[in-house]
């Protein structure tokens, strides 16, 4: 089992690239690192080919995984893919570095949920009814029928949603009051409402 941390978002509303801002001196896709770390997973970080070299100046240049353009995607589905392909035999337990104030012990009840129910391809989180698509685990099962789907152009949508439509999805439903764990910070107004821990 590997820790993805996805950090290839274009930050367009946040006017900075997300995984590099700081909190108490360390970067957000370091506390995401840290999160998975504390549960005992090697991690890697999904990045764009432009970010490589402010990424590789803190992390080492074999935790960095570039987005592979030849897979013709988009979006957190296009980092989770070009992970597969570098570990096709990888579950990925992948946390996206925008979710600074999800608590280590939310990521450990995923993990702990799925060693109980090992059939399903995928697992996540559902908030009031809304799927959390970036706190969860692909499997490598999963991940290779997403691949073929999309090899041989079947996969109609490339949002996350859609592929956990895909393959057999267990969804955990979250505690009303974890709302605040599962809040994007995508915006500058948005770090008011920063808590990590």
């Amino acid at each position: 089992m590997l820790g993805v941390i996805l950090c290839g978002g274009q930050s367009s509303r946040m006017k900075d690239d997300k995984g590099l801002l700081l909190f108490n001196s360390e970067t957000w896709a370091q506390l995401a690192s840290r999160k998975l770390s504390s549960l005992n997973l090697q991690t890697v970080f999904s990045i764009r080919q432009e970010q490589l070299q402010s990424y590789n100046s803190i992390f080492s240049e074999d935790q960095l995984i570039i987005d592979q353009a030849s897979l013709n995607l988009a979006g957190p589905l296009l980092g989770i893919l070009s992970v597969h392909v570098r570990f096709p035999k990888e579950d990925l337990v992948v946390l996206a570095c925008d979710l600074p104030n999800l608590q280590p012990f939310v990521v450990k009840e995923l993990v702990d949920q799925f060693q109980k129910n090992k059939e399903c391809e995928a697992i996540t989180f559902k908030l009031n009814g809304r799927v959390e698509p970036l706190c969860g685990i692909y499997t490598a099962k999963g991940l290779a029928k997403i691949r073929v789907l999309q090899q041989e152009k079947k996969l109609n949508q490339f949002s996350m949603i859609h592929a956990l439509e895909t393959v057999e999805t267990e969804y955990l439903q979250a505690l009303e009051d974890w709302d605040f764990f599962f809040k994007n910070l995508n915006s500058p107004d948005d770090l008011n409402g920063l808590m990590v821990k």
